[in-house]
């Protein structure tokens, strides 16, 4: 009678669990997952060759997983849910590479004239290695089963705009993942900017205790807090997220709202910022041709004047009685 005893206390024990803390105990699950998997991910993008072992005919190659699908798994946006951290990653990452492309428009002569040599841009390259879809996957039979080589594509100067197109598409899709899961992200208090419209940051605090109807809110002007006020949307797990059903029901619909129009407007700003660079490439490759040749007139400049230089001291050295030798005075 015992085990039977025992196992309905711990029963009850874990649905009094689930229903204090359901929304975090589901979040932290689902994150454990995407973690996961994100790692497993990252693993398979390290760029080299992996030799796993094959059973069977080694001559059959198993077909590899596209790497280009429409998650944000392996990507810098892989832990974000926060719509405002979001935004404000991506931002930071377009800036840089926008920044630098316009450095390198701005100045053409501060780039290499040699045909086959590109100019360093390491924000973009930066970029292109956190993109799985710019990776390129082959596999090919070896002796000891099948190796995979990984590579990462060219990053150039022409794969621009194919690069940033790649990331706000990676972008898109994490939008899509945070509609799609939007109950789990206002249950967990992920749905609040970082700051508020004043400008100050967003703060938490738990209102009372997760028994008596309280939890982990908004601070708001009259929230009457149980402890500290902290940034973390969780409340530092002091307490479970307070949330009831009519908070899901005013909170669900702009959440999923914002994140169409976001999607919208960004690929809007995208294909603007693009059409005023084009016009900008345009005119670079006249203005590099350019200060190419006027590099090269400078060069040829000097190596005339040296070899000027050098043709007006020829006759001095061919001539032995010259001022290069001091003659014998008369009295001698």
């Amino acid at each position: 009678m015992t085990r039977p005893v025992t196992f309905r206390r711990r029963l009850q024990s874990f649905r009094k669990t689930m229903r204090t803390h359901g929304a975090l105990v589901i979040l932290l699950t689902f994150l454990a997952v995407v973690a996961g998997s994100s790692q497993f991910l990252k693993g398979s993008l390290l760029e080299g060759v992996t030799v796993s072992s094959q059973s069977g005919d080694a001559s059959s190659v198993a077909s590899l997983s596209p790497l280009r699908t429409c998650s944000a798994t392996g990507t810098v946006f892989e832990k974000i849910w926060n719509f405002s951290v979001l935004e404000r990653t991506f931002r930071e990452q377009m800036t840089a590479v926008v920044k630098e492309r316009e450095q390198l428009l701005s100045s053409p002569s501060s780039r290499s004239c040699l045909k086959d040599q590109e100019p360093e841009m390491p924000a973009l390259r930066m970029m292109a290695k956190e993109l799985p879809g710019w990776y390129v996957q082959e596999q090919y039979p070896v002796s000891d089963g099948t190796a995979t080589r990984t590579t990462l594509r060219p990053v150039t100067w022409n794969t621009f705009s194919s690069i940033v197109t790649e990331f706000e598409r990676v972008y898109e899709c994490r939008l899509t993942e945070i509609s799609d899961r939007a109950l789990l992200v206002v249950s967990s208090n992920l749905d609040y900017d970082e700051t508020g419209p004043d400008g100050r940051p967003t703060m938490f605090c738990c209102t009372e205790a997760s028994g008596s109807g309280g939890g982990c809110v908004r601070k708001e002007e009259g929230t009457a807090c149980s402890t500290t006020a902290t940034a973390n949307p969780q409340c530092d797990n002091q307490c479970s997220v307070g949330i009831d059903s009519f908070q899901i029901a005013m909170r669900l619909n702009p959440l999923v709202q914002r994140m169409d129009i976001e999607r919208s407007h960004v690929r809007t700003a995208l294909q603007r910022t693009l059409t005023t660079l084009r016009s900008f490439e345009t005119n670079d490759a006249i203005a590099r041709q350019l200060s190419c040749y006027e590099r090269a007139s400078v060069d040829l400049q000097n190596e005339l004047s040296l070899l000027s230089d050098a043709s007006s001291c020829l006759p001095r050295i061919w001539d032995v009685v010259t001022s290069l030798h001091d003659r014998k005075s008369p009295s001698n």
